[in-house]
């Protein structure tokens, strides 16, 4: 296992470091691939053709008659409606949800006007057809509460959700091949994402992009506990968010009305099959809250900023956090939990860099040690190597001693201390005149390449060894890199 510092693609500097971990291939591994190389090769393409043929399949035994690109042009220009229909963006979450809904609702739509179609052509009755599959309007009704599953997700933390009591009924058979067609739906509206550049799509939730025990949650308090008289307030912002995503369902699709948003069922279907017991009893452990703990630092809250804001942050109360705080300070030789001295390993580690081994294999790999240590020292601060030299502690100064009489300088002590005083004055002054000459140039190069002027005042400070004319050089740049940040949060702040 080697561990190297790489650039990115396009980097000048090595501010900001990638570090990879590597781990080389034997020559028996490389002989074998390079041996097979063909033999892989077509492998990995009849892999790709036999998955082909499988995916026509499965999708041929739901969606019939329907073309593979017809579906995705259709998927396209659902896609190109909701930028338009919600020109200010949206998250993956809402967009999502409208965009399939519609889609498997247009595919369900020509799905029964293909069955109403015989194979001589001849139309059949639709009432017949629709005997054997379930109506449109059904269908429309499981959207509904698939649009109201997915607004309760955006109200609901992911810790309360996780309690939800557990529905053991499955869905009835009569609607699995709508399921499965929106399944594939949303798999065409996310292999299409790419038609979303340039409009704002938050993708924070890609991972938690529906909840299925939510949604059985739901269907089963509408066939069994609200005809019972349960009724359940869910609240305006609830509401209002789930009228303006079925709003958006009925725009997206055009071609026939879904409805309107409420009532939620307007028919009696149950999509749920009927179980003995079909709530699971579920376990009284109370969940513990999510979140990051509070902390305050003026660097971290100048950095980020309002990106904070959306975070969430566990209360000063919380139970977490108060079991953090600790009671009692640990000398760091002793490990925290076997309270065993640590000496052992500091002794061990420093006879393993000390021991004088012969093997060429070890002092080649000490040498790539030491070669990393220096270039990563050196990209640390750019400031310029200094030679540590150790001495000997020098005694401290007895205060209690009587002080004595400064001794008497002689008249050549006089003149070697005067002459050196002025030999610095001169050579302070000259410093000052070469910089007040390169001042200028250096200031011009760092407001057209900041990299780059950089580069050259650090040079001149290597070379600089008064300490005020060095104070005056690092100010120089130091607000030569203030005022190019600023720069760049006002275009930032412009272009968001």
């Amino acid at each position: 296992m080697k561990v190297n510092a790489v650039l990115s693609s396009g980097q000048t500097s090595d501010i900001l470091r990638l570090y990879a971990y590597l781990m080389l291939s034997k020559h028996r591994q490389q002989r074998f691939f390079k041996e097979n190389e063909k033999k892989i090769e077509n492998a990995y393409k009849a892999l790709i053709k036999e998955l082909e043929e499988c995916r026509v399949l499965a999708f041929e035994s739901i969606f019939g008659n329907l073309r593979w690109n017809n579906i995705i042009e259709e998927a396209c220009e659902i896609i190109s409606l909701l930028k338009q229909l919600w020109p200010e963006g949206s998250d993956v979450r809402r967009a999502l949800c409208v965009t399939s809904c519609s889609l498997s609702l247009r595919m369900y739509h020509d799905f029964l006007e293909n069955r109403t179609k015989t194979a001589s052509g001849q139309e059949t009755n639709r009432q017949q057809v629709e005997g054997d599959c379930l109506s449109l309007q059904w269908m429309e009704d499981l959207c509904k509460l698939h649009c109201l599953s997915v607004v309760f997700m955006l109200h609901l933390p992911l810790s309360q959700r996780a309690c939800t009591r557990f529905i053991t009924s499955n869905w009835i058979e009569d609607i699995q091949t709508f399921l499965k067609m929106r399944k594939w739906c949303e798999y065409f509206i996310l292999n299409n994402t790419n038609i979303f550049e340039f409009w704002n799509l938050n993708l924070i939730h890609l991972c938690d992009l529906s909840d299925e025990l939510l949604l059985k949650n739901i269907a089963f308090y509408y066939e069994n506990e609200n005809v019972q008289g349960l009724h359940l307030n869910l609240g305006n912002a609830i509401m209002k968010d789930y009228e303006y995503l079925w709003n958006a369902v009925s725009k997206l699709v055009g071609k026939f009305d879904v409805g309107k948003p409420i009532p939620l069922r307007t028919t009696e279907l149950n999509f749920l099959k009927k179980d003995p017991v079909p709530i699971k009893d579920t376990s009284k452990e109370k969940m513990p809250n999510l979140g990051f703990i509070p902390m305050s630092s003026k660097m971290v809250d100048q950095f980020v900023g309002d990106v904070l804001k959306d975070l969430p942050f566990l209360k000063r109360d919380d139970p977490i956090v108060t079991s953090l705080v600790k009671h009692k300070e640990f000398d760091e030789l002793i490990h925290w939990h076997s309270h065993k001295p640590l000496s052992d390993d500091y002794d061990r580690t420093k006879c393993h860099f000390n021991e004088k081994s012969r093997d060429p294999y070890h002092l080649k790999s000490v040498q790539k040690y030491q070669v990393f240590q220096r270039f990563y020292g050196k990209s640390l601060e750019s400031v310029s190597s200094k030679l540590i030299v150790t001495q000997d502690v020098k005694p401290k100064k007895n205060f209690t001693k009587p002080k004595t009489k400064k001794a008497n300088e002689t008249k050549a002590e006089i003149i070697t201390r005067e002459n050196k005083k002025r030999l610095f004055a001169k050579e302070e002054q000259k410093e000052e005149n070469k910089w007040n000459v390169l001042s200028h140039s250096i200031e011009e190069e760092m407001k057209e390449n900041l990299n780059s002027g950089i580069q050259n005042l650090e040079d001149f400070l290597k070379s600089c060894k008064s300490n005020l004319v060095k104070y005056q050089v690092e100010m120089v740049g130091l607000t030569a890199c203030l005022k190019a940040w600023k720069e760049h949060c006002r275009s930032q702040g412009k272009g968001m």
